[in-house]
């Protein structure tokens, strides 16, 4: 089997160490993250909106402090008076400051949310994601629009936790409520109304208790960033590969060069005669030149003036006199009776022998080809081939 040689093997583990870098370069450029918390790095509109169960009677409250903290919340949950109080923080956002009970925000684009938290004592909290419905919301109430859910667990020391906003749940007592089955937990985060923490029943009660939340960003990627860099990425691999590829035949393909050009057809080689003036010197130069350098993809006529010092007119004449056929006419007819002999003897591609037999293009090879024998080369070798 034959491989690629040490130089390329070189090039494409450089290669995948770039593509690699590029990648991980590209995700970490389309990195995004919006804080929502502290709100002066906010690009956000939102608001604080403090609520508890409003038990008539009760004892449950919250109340907000004024701190350096971001959010900053005492509560107090009465439990004798409801078997489910609750104290809750709700930060409302829309996408523009006018009519924003009625506007909805886009988080599609995020896929986790950070939150840096402190709790005295400790507590249990839910976050909760309030997206809009459409087939059981009404824009504009925000008790009917979907909670999804997830718990945290809340110490008496700062602590980062990120939570994932593709995996939250819809609690069971809202789907109770609303007459839907436990298997329904789609929402939707690009109809997205607020966010919210709260406790549970696990925080504690019949005690003053303090939640203080110092960051709250939301983290996600740019899927522009991220869909370009797949793309680019591809195209450079698959542009790779075929360079690869071509690099590759056009090895075999000097190779099988050299060696018709250190042993060329006897019958393209002109016959060694005594010169007896200077015209049959010059006629011999050219045939034998290019018995030899026909395989040269850069052989031209002026490359046989420069290098034989014999004008155009002579060059054009001795053709004319030994060939009847002009230069370029001449040179094809070499490429191609040498090719043909190859395609019959050699297991080489027919891009290799192409390349070998002096052609850039085997397109244009296969075209000169099929108009010389009036057939293409695989059915050439498919009917002439003597392995």
């Amino acid at each position: 089997m034959r491989v690629l040689n040490f130089r390329l093997l070189s090039l494409l583990l450089i290669s995948i160490v770039a593509s690699t870098l590029l990648v991980v370069t590209v995700f970490i450029a389309s990195r995004i993250e919006t804080p929502l918390l502290p709100a002066e790095k906010s690009p956000l509109p939102w608001q604080a909106i403090f609520t508890s169960d409003g038990y008539e009677g009760g004892n449950t409250h919250i109340a907000a402090r004024d701190s350096r903290y971001a959010l900053d919340f005492d509560f107090s949950l009465d439990k004798g008076q409801n078997a489910f109080p609750f104290a809750m923080v709700t930060l409302q956002i829309s996408q523009s400051e006018n009519d924003a009970e009625n506007t909805l925000f886009d988080a599609s684009q995020y896929s986790s949310i950070k939150l840096t938290v402190k709790c005295q004592p400790h507590n249990v909290l839910s976050f909760a994601a309030h997206a809009y419905d459409k087939s059981i919301s009404t824009l504009g109430d925000a008790s009917s629009y979907r909670i999804s859910t997830h718990f945290l667990t809340c110490r008496d020391q700062w602590q980062s936790v990120t939570i994932d906003l593709k995996r939250l749940k819809t609690p069971e007592w809202w789907l109770e409520q609303r007459g839907l089955p436990y298997s329904s937990q789609h929402y939707d985060l690009s109809q997205l109304k607020s966010f919210s923490v709260t406790t549970s029943n696990q925080s504690p009660a019949a005690q003053i208790s303090n939640v203080k939340i110092s960051e709250f960003t939301l983290i996600g990627q740019n899927t522009l960033y991220r869909y370009a860099s797949v793309v680019v990425v591809a195209l450079f691999w698959v542009g790779l590969i075929l360079w690869l590829i071509h690099q590759h035949t056009q090895q075999l393909a000097r190779k099988l060069r050299a060696e018709l050009k250190q042993d060329p057809p006897s019958k393209l080689e002109p016959q060694s005669v005594n010169f007896e003036s200077r015209q049959d010197k010059e006629k011999y130069d050219v045939l034998h030149f290019l018995a030899h350098e026909y395989t040269n993809p850069d052989l031209s006529m002026e490359v046989l003036v420069n290098t034989l010092g014999i004008n155009r007119d002579k060059i054009n004449n001795i053709l004319k006199q030994e060939t009847e056929l002009t230069f370029s006419t001449y040179l094809n007819q070499l490429r191609l009776q040498e090719a043909a002999r190859l395609l019959e003897t050699k297991k080489a591609s027919i891009t290799e022998i192409a390349y070998a037999v002096g052609y850039k293009s085997v397109n244009y090879f296969n075209r000169l080809f099929k108009k010389t024998y009036h057939i293409t080369p695989k059915a050439y070798r498919e009917q002439n081939s003597i392995q």
